[in-house]
């Protein structure tokens, strides 16, 4: 895992927020690999009594967590990682991100 301070982790992805979230996660791949993992990219998987869909191999994640909730602009930290992704998938596409696995 590599980990960054960065404050433009998520001016770098033009998203404006006016309320920072806790964490914002970004999957650094194509669109089509990622549409893939609800194809024959991907695995079954089912926690708590939803179904999702795991990747059968690595994606490079980037996890941006809020360093202070009371500042007065919103500033992260950023770290990269290679894991495995679960999503939510809709008529063969992917809609929600649940998490990534190692």
């Amino acid at each position: 895992e590599h980990q960054e301070r960065s404050s433009d982790c998520i001016e770098g992805k033009k998203i404006i927020e006016t309320n920072a979230k806790l964490q914002n996660t970004f999957i650094i791949n194509s669109k089509n690999s990622i549409k893939y993992v609800c194809d024959k990219g991907g695995e079954d998987y089912c926690e708590n009594g939803k179904y999702f869909q795991k990747s059968i191999k690595h994606f490079l994640v980037v996890t941006c967590t809020l360093k202070n909730e009371n500042a007065s602009h919103c500033d992260y930290r950023q770290q990269k990682s290679s894991r495995y992704i679960v999503v939510a998938c809709e008529n063969g596409f992917p809609v929600h991100y649940e998490k990534g696995l190692i």
